[in-house]
């Protein structure tokens, strides 16, 4: 059998991975200006389209989080960037609108693949106090492909043509999956520990103790029992006592602010190229300039997570009321119509960095608060479900109202959700402080 992949190349391997899927869906943010200019797609469109991928994303999210606490990661990982290669790739040809539509949606649901099943792996890999560190490290890859996004799709736009903003990152996400597929094949022994994360006996949290292994070497009724359903749920530790867990109050409060973050993160990568385009008449080359800031602010949000993290004493939800506040003042002046140029960027770059710092508590550093009951990647499915679902409907509706309208509405709306969120993440904690009570 393979020897299993120590942390650190298991690591490199899911960094390149993760970040090779940013790469294949901020493509759009420089290409959707370039394809309305030159009458390929129109607002309402590329609004469509932002919108396919979310909700295609968030269903996705919901299935694959559920089946990624059953199968083998590497198996999961290595089909959603094989998937994603494809849709790109075929974007690429530039088909008519419906097709493009279809495939974006199908990009979506492919990158809803990986998250879960690598914070489940990273989760197992990584015991103890470094399980959130190493959690939120990884996840800065999502600015490190947002970037390099940004940057290859401006790039293939100015020395050829649009096509290839979606041909070279799905040849990177191709060479991601081939990468996963060779080096990623022995899984690490998954074991649960008689405390959960955070300080709740597992028996408390998530029901019974794990079952017992299955033994595929025993009798024939044995060995049918282990290859069903029903088998693998059991292996992966799904009784009843497991869904509840997933069905507990404080879990589903926290839905909502997700949901409402994800209306910010997604949709302000969506349209903040069309905005500078809109608002500015920027050509491409000054414009590149200006939405690279967001990635880049992004990345160092994700950066300077841990350190936040330490200074909030471990609690991840006072690092997002924090960084909820800061987004709230900087939409402020978005919300006027006529802010200039320079102070709108910074204002974006400060929500950019504010929002990833939102969504590595809800959707890295909280779920493995759940790794001690075996579904780390179930909660992941719940979060993302909520953060893409929000992100698909917003962005859908947002594209009919650029059509006729400015973007001070949209900024408006933000504000309202930051402040929400900031209100529901209030009430989850004094849930909890009455729990303890």
């Amino acid at each position: 059998m393979q020897k299993s992949l120590s942390r650190k190349h298991f690591f490199i391997l899911s960094y390149f991975a993760y970040a090779s899927i940013y790469i294949a869906r901020l493509n759009l943010t420089i290409a959707s200006p370039v394809m309305e200019e030159q009458d390929l797609l129109t607002s309402t469109q590329i609004g469509a389209m932002g919108g396919a991928f979310f909700l295609c994303y968030s269903a996705g999210q919901l299935l694959n989080g559920f089946l990624g606490d059953m199968f083998l990661p590497g198996k999961m990982v290595t089909a959603g960037l094989l998937l994603t290669a494809l849709g790109n790739i075929l974007i690429g040809f530039l088909p008519p609108p419906g097709v493009i539509l279809v495939l974006w949606g199908v990009n979506g649901f492919a990158q809803s693949m990986l998250w879960g099943p690598l914070l489940r792996e990273l989760a197992a890999r990584f015991p103890g106090k470094n399980q959130a560190e190493a959690a939120s490290c990884l996840v800065s890859s999502v600015g490190v492909g947002s970037v390099l996004g940004i940057l290859i799709a401006a790039a293939a736009i100015s020395f050829q043509d649009v096509r290839f903003a979606f041909l070279l990152p799905g040849l990177i996400a191709a060479l991601a999956g081939g990468a996963v597929c060779f080096f990623f094949r022995a899984p690490c022994v998954h074991t649960k520990t008689s405390l959960a994360p955070c300080g709740v006996s597992v028996a408390n949290l998530c029901g019974d103790p794990a079952p017992a292994p299955c033994s595929v070497s025993g009798s024939a009724s044995g060995s049918g029992v282990c290859r069903s359903l029903r088998a693998r749920l059991s292996a992966a530790g799904f009784s009843r006592g497991r869904f509840s867990a997933l069905r507990s109050p404080r879990l589903l409060i926290l839905l909502l602010p997700a949901m409402f973050h994800g209306v910010l993160k997604d949709n302000l990568n969506l349209w903040a190229a069309s905005y500078f385009a809109d608002a500015y008449g920027l050509p491409l080359a000054e414009l590149s300039f200006y939405v690279l800031a967001i990635p880049v602010l992004t990345l160092l949000g994700r950066l300077v997570y841990p350190f936040l993290l330490r200074l909030c004493r471990g609690r991840e939800h006072a690092v997002s009321i924090l960084a909820l506040s800061v987004t709230a003042l900087c939409l402020i002046p978005l919300c006027l119509r006529d802010v200039a140029m320079l102070p709108a960027a910074v204002c974006l770059s400060l929500i950019a960095a504010a929002v990833s710092i939102v969504n590595t508590s809800f959707l890295t550093v909280y779920p493995t608060r759940y790794a001690g009951c075996g579904c780390v990647s179930s909660v992941v499915g719940l979060m993302d479900f909520a953060t893409y679902f929000g992100a698909g409907i917003s962005s859908i509706l947002y594209g009919k109202l650029l059509e006729t309208d400015s973007y001070a509405p949209l900024f408006g709306s933000w504000l309202v959700l930051a402040l929400l969120a900031v209100l529901f993440i209030l009430i989850h904690d004094h849930m909890k402080k009455g729990e303890q009570s």
